[in-house]
């Protein structure tokens, strides 16, 4: 008894010393000694663990009303404690802890004290949740304290917690039992959202349907919903489930919340609310709209999607244009649909349509060339299908070329640009329109405010990169490409000298290579070609300087890859009207030199081989060199020698046969020589093609550039093709050379032709040894290896076999002597296998 007293002494002295330490803690962090503090105090509770009042201390510190960092270090500690190890605390001190931290709140509502408050409910709450007694008596707490606990708890526990998160939310799943029988059992209420919220954040991974499914349809029978911050903070929760994957029971849910919050936001309009409503709503449709695209494509009902979508398109109509609000939707419906668009095969095609239909006819007052909205149009253009195309096509029809149109057309995707440049092709050739044919030009002169009485207005360079400059400059492309006779009926002159006091000041790739061609096409058709000529040649270097210098700054290969379409058809133009002295040879030398001038080096600025720009640039170069358009060949054999180490193709060595006359280009020849690439059967061919032109211009100078590996090698080729060619060069090229020199050069060529690669020879390859072997080999073979080339190479019903054995006859006294054993050699080979193995005496294995 004795030592029982003296133990309660002693836990009183201990607990009264705590309190005086507590005290002075707190007098301390009111002095903002705050780090210091945290430190004494979490030692002196560490102490009172060890000595087995901790819980008793804790007590001690909530019943005395300490404020500051004493309140806090005790209810961090023994939330931990609470929370992962309720079940081995008495449970006289968990509920002593619980009935003084709830009488606390109670009695001190004081918004000075909510650094407090938040202690004690962290201390409550953690308890609360560990069995249902203690949850429905916490749940009877003042508002505030529920609010601020449902709304914050979860992000308390994973941010204080983390490292032991995955256990705590083990222990809050096993406690939800509590927590779904409270719901199930208590009104609807403010309160029971939070609550709801929290119930649905701990069992986001472990969801039963048919245990939520009648919470939310208890939520459902209330009639009449306002966007309170408990319900839009449940929408959130509800919304972020499908940011990963997801269950059947999630999906069961979420559909359900889907309609549930769907019918909320059907209740009221948007029209004649506060502004704090408004943006409660558009709140909410955001969340909904940036709920991932997925769970709408994969798992949603689709008629419930729908009804959303059509819900949205009759609520944007209500906000104003020029707010937050309305961009900030039209970003989260841009993303949203943009994806719906880009699948192949969508189920949402009317909807897509829909969209268009309402952000075409929205109020004029809409910044046409705001950002929000062009992503929101060229998201929904992805979508390449039939229904988006007759939706285009019916909008043109009834409404004209009117302003939303050109603003559509100009901010759709790059898929449908070429479509709708068709259809107002198509629609400016019917004949109901045929003056509407180049009032085109002036519509949308006006609808840009380019021109005022022919004049161009200041803005002209800052609108001149807009795609919808783009859009007009390739459909006055695609329209000058039918123009015909239709343009001397509207003043087409006058149309195409407007267009040429445009392109100075276009400040787009596409467009100023669109615009350069449609206007050398309407100068087509007007005849008036060499009357503009002059003006147009003063154009030219600026706006090829242009492209190029883009391209290169931007390092974007594609705005070069996409002009080089236009310029392969611009010079295909010029090719056929260059006999008709359609211009004068001014106008083509200028034309031609700043071509070469400015993408002869093209190739040097961009690392990947694009076959397309190197076959346009050669296409053209050759062009040019082949009409005599007087071109800077030296700039071109540069080009060529460059573009062949990056990206050889066979149409650089017709180039290079063309410039040869005119100037042989080391350079250029050694680029040839040193390809990699010559197990390329087109490639090695073409090169073999060309240094036999070579070997006909000047043998020195193919001697000077070309070893004899270079055709060795290719004599090696498993490509039929590429061994004919090579034997071919080779027979050419002794044709060509002394016998001396040949003794000097080939000797061990005719070796690799003895014993190459190539088991059987065709018809020509045999000709072509023929030729070569009556020329030189009986100087540098003896009997035994001529009959090795028949063996392996000539087939004995060959036309040539016979001429191969009697072209050795005459060659000299070393092939004479022999002659008689090779032409018994000939005989035994021309029997069959087993009789000339016998014959020479060898026992024959098949």
């Amino acid at each position: 008894m004795d030592k029982r007293r003296k133990e309660i002494a002693n836990e009183e002295k201990l607990l009264c010393d705590a309190r005086s330490s507590f005290e002075q803690a707190a007098l301390d962090s009111q002095n903002g000694a705050d780090q210091k503090v945290i430190d004494q105090a979490t030692e002196f509770l560490k102490d009172f663990e060890k000595q087995n009042i901790f819980y008793d201390t804790v007590l001690l510190i909530i019943q005395s009303n300490l404020p500051g960092i004493p309140l806090f270090i005790a209810c961090s500690m023994v939330s931990d404690k609470v929370l992962l190890n309720f079940d081995d605390i008495p449970i006289s001190k968990i509920d002593s802890i619980f009935q003084v931290s709830c009488s606390r709140l109670k009695n001190n509502l004081n918004p000075a004290e909510e650094r407090e408050q938040l202690q004690l409910i962290n201390i409550a709450s953690s308890i609360a949740i560990q069995k249902l007694e203690y949850i429905s008596q916490y749940y009877n707490l003042p508002e505030i304290f529920q609010i601020n606990y449902f709304n914050n708890l979860f992000d308390y526990l994973y941010c204080d917690h983390c490292s032991n998160f995955s256990k705590l939310q083990s222990k809050l799943i096993s406690s939800s039992s509590n927590i779904l029988k409270l719901l199930s059992n208590t009104s609807f209420s403010e309160h029971w959202l939070y609550l709801f919220r929290y119930f649905i954040r701990i069992n986001s991974s472990n969801f039963i349907s048919s245990d939520i499914s009648p919470l939310v349809q208890k939520i459902s029978s209330n009639s009449n919903f306002e966007l309170s911050p408990a319900l839009i903070s449940l929408i959130e929760e509800c919304c972020s489930l499908t940011t990963s994957k997801i269950s059947r029971e999630q999906i069961i849910f979420i559909n359900l919340c889907l309609e549930f919050f769907l019918e909320v936001l059907k209740q009221n309009s948007i029209k004649e609310q506060t502004e704090e409503l408004v943006n409660a709503r558009s709140y909410v449709w955001n969340l909904v709209l940036d709920i991932n695209p997925e769970f709408y494509i994969l798992t949603i009902n689709q008629n419930l999607f729908r009804e959303i979508l059509k819900q949205f398109l009759e609520e944007i109509k209500n906000f104003d244009t020029e707010s937050q609000q309305f961009h900030e939707l039209i970003d989260a419906s841009s993303n949203l649909v943009g994806v719906l668009a880009s699948q192949k095969n969508s189920p949402f095609p009317m909807e897509i349509c829909n969209f268009l239909a309402t952000f075409l006819d929205v109020p004029d007052s809409l910044d046409m060339n705001s950002k929000t909205m062009k992503n929101l149009f060229k998201n929904l253009t992805v979508y390449n299908g039939k229904c988006v195309k007759k939706f285009f096509e019916e909008y043109l029809s009834e409404n004209g070329l009117n302003d939303k149109v050109f603003y559509a057309l100009s901010n759709s995707s790059i898929q449908l640009r070429e479509f709708f440049s068709s259809k107002i092709c198509d629609f400016v050739f019917q004949p109901q329109n045929k003056v509407l044919f180049m009032k085109f030009i002036d519509k949308f002169a006006l609808f840009i405010n380019f021109m005022q009485n022919g004049a161009i207005f200041d803005d002209l360079l800052s609108f001149a990169s807009n795609d919808l400059f783009y859009i007009f400059c390739h459909a006055v492309y695609k329209i000058s490409k039918h123009s015909g006779k239709n343009l001397t009926m509207i003043k087409g002159r006058e149309k195409t000298e407007r267009l040429i006091d445009m392109l100075p000041n276009v400040d787009h790739p596409y467009s100023a290579m669109y615009l350069l061609t449609a206007i050398i096409n309407f100068t087509q058709f007007l005849n008036v070609t060499e009357k503009f000529g002059e003006k147009i040649s003063q154009i030219l270097p600026q706006t090829f300087d242009y492209v190029i210098s883009y391209s290169i700054g931007n390092n974007s290969q594609e705005y070069v890859t996409e002009n080089f379409h236009i310029i392969g058809d611009f010079y295909e133009f010029l090719k056929n009207h260059l006999q008709k002295s359609t211009f004068s040879e001014e106008f083509i030398s200028i034309f031609c030199n700043c071509f070469v001038n400015n993408f002869s080096n093209l190739s040097n600025y961009f690392d990947a081989k694009e076959v397309f720009i190197h076959e346009t640039i050669t296409r053209v170069f050759l062009s040019a060199v082949t009409l005599k358009w007087c071109p800077d060949n030296e700039m071109i054999a540069s080009y060529l020698a460059n573009s062949l180490l990056i990206s050889p193709i066979p149409l650089h060595f017709d180039l290079a046969e063309e410039i040869l006359d005119i100037q042989p280009h080391l350079p250029l020849l050694g680029a040839i020589a040193r390809l990699e690439s010559m197990d390329d059967p087109m490639i090695a061919v073409s090169a073999l093609r060309f240094s036999q032109r070579l070997v006909k211009y000047n043998l020195s100078i193919f001697f000077g550039n070309f070893s004899i590996d270079f055709v060795s090698q290719l004599l090696n080729s498993g490509s039929p093709r590429v061994v004919s060619a090579t034997l071919s060069l080779i027979s050419l090229l002794v044709q060509m050379i002394s016998l001396e020199d040949l003794e000097k050069i080939f000797p061990l060529l005719f070796d690799q032709i003895y014993n190459g690669m190539v088991s059987n020879w065709t018809e020509n390859e045999i000709r072509l040894v023929h030729r070569i072997m009556k020329r030189i080999a009986v100087r540098h073979t003896s009997p035994d290896n001529i009959l090795n080339l028949f063996k392996s190479k000539i087939p004995v019903d060959s036309s040539y076999f016979d001429d191969f054995a009697n072209a050795f006859a005459d060659e000299g006294p070393k092939i004479q002597k022999s002659f008689s054993l090779l032409m018994k050699m000939l005989e035994i080979y021309r029997k069959p296998i087993e009789e000339m193995y016998a014959e020479l005496g060898i026992e024959y294995h098949p």
